[in-house]
């Protein structure tokens, strides 16, 4: 998790005790879930189609954020991020435990199956078509309102739902200040990175297995667009 920014870092440590949480309660999850690396999760359906790629066709990238004529490059590195992760190994996925809980170097080791790496494979190309499908969120545009839900035990950690919607994804925000209106807020624009910048951090199967996609460092995107205010 080297790569990881120190808020990453506490936003899955938070995500993965608020599923352990559920777990240790007896409950149970029925589908898949992708945390994508702005704090977007998607949840997994079945019958849910898997992206094929970028093209003029499905992706067009928000022309206001970015200098005239530039939009190409932003694509280009959004096709590197594709490439990496809609062909991975069981060298790319590792098995997700909070700092806390790695002892010792055979923990660390412990690579995933071939029969797991297929389901993940599938379950990010399902997340990805999902996230990009349902758009660029524009502020005060058609489906920008959204409510914060605090996650009981965490409160550190906000859930945002976005009613008007894909009731599929929804937010995450990890913030030391306390303050759900500015969470909710900053979750717009986190939301926007993601589709400007989709790229799968996380993800989740039924049996609360928690498997984390490392970083390959040269297809992270480095330009920052202007923020879209609010």
């Amino acid at each position: 998790m080297s790569s990881l920014s120190e808020n990453d870092k506490k936003l899955l440590r938070e995500y993965h005790l608020m599923f352990e949480e559920i777990k240790a309660k007896g409950k149970t999850m029925s589908r898949w879930l992708v945390l994508f690396s702005f704090g977007s999760e998607v949840t997994i359906f079945q019958d849910d189609v898997e992206f094929t790629g970028f093209t003029k066709e499905n992706y067009e990238f928000p022309q206001h954020r970015i200098k005239e004529g530039t939009d190409e490059e932003f694509i280009s590195k959004n096709k590197q991020v594709w490439d990496y992760q809609s062909n991975l190994t069981v060298n790319n996925v590792e098995y997700y435990y909070p700092p806390e809980n790695v002892k010792d170097n055979d923990q660390k080791a412990e690579q995933i199956t071939e029969l797991e790496l297929k389901e993940i494979q599938h379950a990010v190309k399902q997340a990805f078509n999902t996230l990009i499908r349902d758009g660029y969120p524009y502020p005060g545009g058609q489906g920008a309102d959204r409510v914060d839900i605090p996650v009981t035990g965490h409160p550190n950690l906000q859930s945002i739902f976005w009613p008007s919607r894909s009731l599929k994804i929804s937010n995450f925000v990890y913030s030391e200040v306390q303050n759900s209106g500015a969470s909710c807020a900053f979750a717009g624009e986190l939301r926007r990175y993601d589709f400007m910048f989709p790229k799968a951090l996380m993800v989740i199967n039924p049996n609360f297995r928690y498997y984390l996609i490392k970083e390959k460092s040269e297809a992270t995107v480095q330009a920052s667009p202007a923020v879209d205010a609010e």
